[in-house]
């Protein structure tokens, strides 16, 4: 699955796409547990705010460099680079609400529990993911002596 010359951005496209689907569960977890309702998209604002975010996390990670050594952190390095990563997609967000002059139409409520739900889920994610990468790696070497 990872092997040492593969180089590029989309070296960890299993992991990018693991910290979208991470922000689309935290998105919408925070909506409902905001009160706002079950469906967040029917709201322009809402909506919105999920493209943007979607777009914003991409961009961070490679701006970033957010998954640079992935595979060989550890949890606590792990917790650093996604507490930073989170921080930056959350002063976008509210560079994002500032601007548009939206700010009161959306839920800080649902806006920061965005955020806690995204870290929270990114980490843990992240580190079962490379366990099963790991594991597989070992069953790949058994299989080879």
């Amino acid at each position: 699955m990872y092997k040492k010359e593969k180089e590029g951005w989309l070296k960890h496209y299993d992991f990018i796409l693991l910290d979208l689907i991470c922000l689309q569960i935290a998105f919408e977890l925070a909506y409902v547990i905001s009160g706002q309702g079950i469906y967040p998209y029917h709201q322009i604002i809402y909506r919105n705010m999920d493209i943007f975010l979607t777009l914003a996390d991409v961009i961070v990670i490679f701006s970033l460099d957010t998954l640079k050594g992935v595979l060989k952190r550890g949890k606590h390095g792990e917790l650093k680079v996604t507490a930073q990563h989170v921080f930056v997609l959350f002063a976008l967000s509210l560079l994002y609400l500032f601007v548009l002059q939206q700010g009161i139409s959306y839920s800080r409520r649902a806006l920061f529990l965005v955020f806690i739900f995204y870290a929270l889920l990114t980490c843990v994610t992240r580190e079962l993911w490379k366990h099963r990468l790991r594991k597989k790696r070992q069953q790949e070497a058994s299989v080879h002596f």
